[in-house]
């Protein structure tokens, strides 16, 4: 029966063609084409807000008692129509088509029309898009709605005819949420038969369709760690059961698997036979999953997939399958990613996994302002950050947000996120720079300031040394080369450097030149005497011990003047006093370095100066003597050691001489029989 159709253009443009109600809605667009010169390809026709599919006959879509319908034309886009003859002409010509055209649902219908296996070239985005799904299945002859779930579960494999129809039963499951009937749809015989490469081509697929983690490594049995990897696409990522499945058993497949050895070798025979199209289609089964990642960069956005959850708060299960995918995170991370650190972190701690949170973000953090909100919200010890190449940036940042330079001290002495761990970690590494650091020279600085005002008009020899400075002060000087900060360092805090490598003699200018600056004697041998013992005078040179030498020479005639005016006993008691002090002072330094030892003969000095220069020297020798002994007694240790290896070496060598000795002459043995059977007659 035909019908007459008023077809109305967006521009206002109507055309009036008949048609016959059965034949397809194709025969109606090569009317209108006839009438408008509008290529039939081009033509969208819409009844209300339905359109009409090209192969279904023209009654399913109008109404079947009216003589006249209106219908409206939509121009298709030229390329498009291209497209759409194309996958006419050859479904597989869909293979080669750009994305954006295997994200068109049109013209991947077109093609499935023709083969089923067109469905491999659908796109993931594609084959997310419900409607497409449904148009697929009903396109395939399959029931629609509430009848499709009871026919996946009672007719599976009535339905299930190939791989292909395997995978849009699996998105039908996952659509409408009839997960149940996924293990009907992979025991039926064309899945369970199927080649690897199928069989990954139904992996993201299997993802959607069901949370079972199971299910997927079950598909995959027997994959190798090759086959494996190209199932870790986007898609999976969303079913973190089945990708932490997908993970462990890539571990611990073989490289390739045996099946897939031996069904390559079988699709290469058939593919020679049929032009390769068989190993053709099983490779496209396979990509047909979209962009496969990486085994570190699948972890990496696994967790970046489900790093809310991971977060979200502490859970038991949450908490296995977290510390599951860390272990393939540790080998996986190996740029810094202030984001994904965060995130990292945040879940870490969640979980109570202090230990984890601390190595994550002492790998990947950056000196981001994310990365710093991290460490001071989470309370991380700033230990964290000793081997990041940012952890200057980051420790100023952090420190500015505790107060800035003004909290430090207080932060160094309550060991404020183990900040002075850091700092005596900065001290024995010779951490430039952190020890060195801005923000903590101008706290150092101001402590400094603080210490002089505290003792305006004195000397600057006395005064308390705070736990924060001591520790400020070696972590400044301590890097090489070794240096002390550039505003004038209070005497006492000298003391602090004692036993910091390279320091002792930048602490002994430091204090000579104190001691040199003070143009009154009785001001200056006062200072020298409260000052004395702050410095390790041991390690100093030949040229500070003289400079030491004058300051003694200068504390002797200031003592002398005043014993001077003393009488009887105590004059005696003072000049005692004065030579045992001063003698104390000299056998601190080390008196042999000195350039000219006639300085200590000088009348300012006890006479038993010389005396101790002498023991002195006796003691450095002895030393010597002791080290001398202990080096010849190490190498003669060494000579016999080298003796034993040597005799070993020789009874090998003796040995090794023997048995070749009785090789040559079986060889000889074994030659004259040889040439005996080879003369005997007939041989």
């Amino acid at each position: 029966m035909s019908v007459s159709l008023t077809i109305s253009s967006i521009g206002g443009t109507q055309w009036t063609v008949e048609a016959d109600r059965a034949a397809p809605v194709r025969a109606a667009k090569e009317a209108l084409q006839n009438a408008s010169q509008i290529p039939w390809r081009q033509q969208r026709l819409l009844f209300g807000v339905t359109e009409l599919r090209d192969k279904e006959a023209l009654g399913v879509f109008v109404p079947a008692n009216e003589g006249m319908v209106a219908l409206t034309l939509i121009h298709r886009d030229p390329d498009k129509a291209a497209w759409l003859e194309q996958v006419d002409d050859s479904w597989l010509n869909l293979q080669r088509a750009p994305p954006e055209v295997k994200d068109d649902s049109d013209i991947v219908l077109a093609a499935l029309a023709q083969h089923d296996n067109a469905l491999w070239f659908a796109s993931p985005a594609l084959m997310d898009d419900v409607d497409f799904v449904r148009a697929a299945a009903r396109q395939r002859g399959w029931p629609d709605g509430d009848a499709l779930a009871c026919g996946l579960r009672s007719r599976t494999s009535t339905l299930v005819k190939t791989t292909a129809d395997a995978k849009l039963a699996l998105q039908c499951a996952a659509h409408f949420g009839i997960a149940d009937v996924v293990q009907a749809i992979l025991s039926v015989g064309v899945v369970e038969g199927a080649p690897m490469e199928d069989r990954l081509g139904l992996a993201s697929a299997l993802a959607r369709a069901t949370t079972d983690g199971s299910a997927l490594s079950g598909l995959l049995r027997q994959a190798g760690r090759n086959d494996i990897a190209k199932a870790m696409c986007e898609p999976v990522l969303r079913n973190l059961p089945a990708s932490l499945d997908l993970l462990d058993l890539a571990l611990t497949a073989p490289a390739t698997s045996a099946l897939g050895n031996i069904y390559n070798g079988i699709a290469s025979w058939i593919g020679g036979i049929f032009r390769g199209s068989a190993k053709q289609m099983s490779s496209i089964a396979s990509m047909s999953n979209g962009p496969v990642l990486s085994h570190q960069d699948f972890a990496v956005a696994l967790f970046k997939e489900h790093a809310g959850s991971f977060s979200a708060g502490p859970s038991p299960d949450v908490k296995v399958n977290f510390e599951r995918l860390l272990g393939h995170l540790e080998g996986a991370i190996s740029q810094r990613d202030g984001d994904l650190c965060c995130q990292l972190v945040r879940a870490c701690l969640v979980h109570q996994l202090d230990e984890k949170a601390h190595e994550m973000f002492s790998k990947i953090a950056d000196s981001s302002d994310a990365c710093v909100e991290v460490l001071v919200e989470s309370h991380l010890p700033l230990t964290v950050i000793e081997k990041l190449p940012d952890r200057a940036s980051l420790l100023t940042k952090t420190i500015r947000r505790w107060g800035g330079s003004d909290v430090v001290q207080e932060a160094v002495a309550s060991n404020r996120q183990a900040l002075r761990t850091l700092l005596s970690s900065v001290e024995r590494k010779g951490d430039v720079a952190l020890g060195r650091l801005p923000v903590l020279c101008v706290a150092l600085q101001a402590a400094a300031q603080r210490h002089g005002e505290a003792e305006a008009g004195a000397l600057g020899a006395t005064g308390h040394v705070s736990p924060a400075v001591h520790h400020l002060l070696r972590a400044f000087a301590a890097p090489a080369p070794q240096q002390l900060p550039d505003f004038p360092v209070p005497l006492t805090w000298l003391r602090s450097l004692r036993g910091v490598s390279g320091c002792a003699g930048l602490a002994m200018d430091r204090l000579l030149a104190a001691w040199e600056a003070v143009a009154d004697d009785a001001d200056a041998v006062k200072l020298t005497q409260d000052s004395w013992g702050l410095v390790d005078w041991s390690e100093a040179s030949g040229e500070q011990a003289e400079r030491a030498v004058n300051a003694l020479r200068r504390w002797g005639r200031q003592g002398a003047f005043q014993t001077a005016d003393l009488a009887g006993r105590e004059r005696e008691a003072s000049r005692l006093d004065l030579e045992r002090r001063l003698g104390e002072a000299l056998f601190d330094l080390p008196l042999d370095r000195l350039p000219d030892p006639r300085a200590l003969i000088a009348p300012e000095l006890p006479p038993h100066g010389l005396l101790a220069a002498s023991l002195d020297r006796q003691r450095q020798m002895a030393a010597r003597i002791e080290q001398m002994q202990a080096d010849f007694q190490r190498m003669r240790s060494d000579l016999d050691d080298a003796r034993a290896s040597a005799r070993t070496a020789n009874n090998r060598a003796n040995e090794a001489a023997s048995h070749a000795d009785r090789l040559e002459s079986e060889l000889r043995m074994l030659s004259r029989r040889v040439d005996g059977l080879a003369a005997r007659p007939g041989s």
